[in-house]
């Protein structure tokens, strides 16, 4: 495997962390909301709130590598 296919295979999984995190942020709103539970959809609200901040990071990241002369990859930081 190749680091170019390692990469993908690194976005993937950013993409899939954060449809999870959305999934169980969500999860914890609802129920939180529906047995009045204030820590629940507190800590649904967190985790939410860190999910934008993680995917804002990401498209930050896309969009600086837009403006390069080397295309590189959104997580080419991570490039060994």
């Amino acid at each position: 495997m190749n680091a170019t296919q390692r990469l993908k295979q690194a976005e993937r999984g950013a993409i899939l962390s954060i449809i999870t995190y959305i999934v169980l942020s969500s999860s914890k709103l609802i129920v939180g909301k529906l047995f009045f539970s204030q820590a629940l959809f507190a800590d649904g609200l967190n985790n939410f709130y860190g999910c934008l901040i993680f995917y804002s990071c990401i498209h930050w990241i896309k969009d600086f590598s837009k403006n390069l002369p080397i295309k590189k990859s959104p997580l080419w930081a991570l490039e060994i």
